[in-house]
C-alpha cells in the first residue's frame, strides 16, 4: 500500500483460471532456471563452454526463433577446423537428447530448432563441415515404415 490507499496488487480478484496460469508460469520459469543451472554445472570451466551455451540457447525448448548471435558464434567456430567436429557432435547429441524426451510441443520445437541450426551451419559455406555432416545424415532420415 502507498500512503494508506488501495493495495498495489490484490490476489483476491484473481479467478481460478488466472491462478492456474500463474501456477503454470511459475512452473515454466522454474524449469528454465533448472535448465540453466544444469547447463552451467555441466559446462562451467570446460574448454567448450561457450559452444555448449550457444547450442543450448539456440535450441531451447520454446517456440522462439534462435538468436542470431548464437548462430553466428557457431558458424564462426565451424570455420575453424578444430571446432567444426565439436560443433557437429554437440548438435548430434542435442538431437538425440530431444529425441529421447517424451513427445511434447517443447521437445518438438527443440528438435526442429536443432535441425534448423544444423542447416544454418551447413549453409555457412564450410566444406569440411558439409562433408562431416554427410556422415550423420542418417540421424534426420525418417524411420522405415511398418
Amino acid at each position: 500500500q502507498r500512503g494508506g490507499g488501495a493495495p498495489l496488487l490484490s490476489f483476491s480478484c484473481l479467478d481460478a483460471t488466472m491462478t492456474e496460469s500463474l501456477s503454470d508460469h511459475i512452473k515454466r520459469r522454474a524449469a528454465v532456471i533448472a535448465e540453466r543451472v544444469e547447463l552451467e554445472l555441466t559446462v562451467a570451466g570446460t574448454e567448450y563452454a561457450p559452444l555448449e551455451r550457444a547450442i543450448f540457447k539456440s535450441t531451447k525448448n520454446n517456440t522462439k526463433a534462435p538468436k542470431e548471435k548464437h548462430i553466428i558464434m557457431l558458424q564462426r567456430s565451424i570455420s575453424d577446423g578444430e571446432y567444426s567436429k565439436t560443433v557437429l557432435k554437440m548438435l548430434v547429441r542435442r538431437l538425440k537428447e530431444v529425441g529421447q524426451e517424451r513427445i511434447s510441443s517443447g521437445s518438438l520445437a527443440a528438435g526442429i530448432k536443432t535441425i534448423s541450426v544444423w542447416h544454418r551451419c551447413i549453409n555457412s559455406g564450410d566444406k569440411a563441415f558439409l562433408s562431416l555432416s554427410a556422415q550423420y545424415a542418417h540421424l534426420i532420415e525418417a524411420p522405415p515404415g511398418n
